[in-house]
């Protein structure tokens, strides 16, 4: 995969160009995504939290290493 091509593993906002676009944790990610999502999808910011909390640690980024 080149720099530029994109990838199917990480949305646009977090991976560009072969690096995450910005370090963060996945509760820092949680806090600052789920107003958002909230607000775009008529949701209480809890229920927005509790569906991130649900759906992040099984993305790549934050998923635990295979033992």
């Amino acid at each position: 995969m080149t720099a530029d091509s994109k990838t199917a593993e990480y949305c646009r906002w977090c991976y560009e160009g072969g690096a995450y676009t910005y370090e963060t944790t996945m509760d820092e990610m949680i806090e600052d995504c789920a107003p958002r999502m909230a607000e775009y999808m008529g949701w209480s910011v809890d229920e927005s939290a509790s569906l991130l909390g649900a759906v992040l640690p099984t993305l790549k980024r934050w998923r635990e290493p295979a033992a």
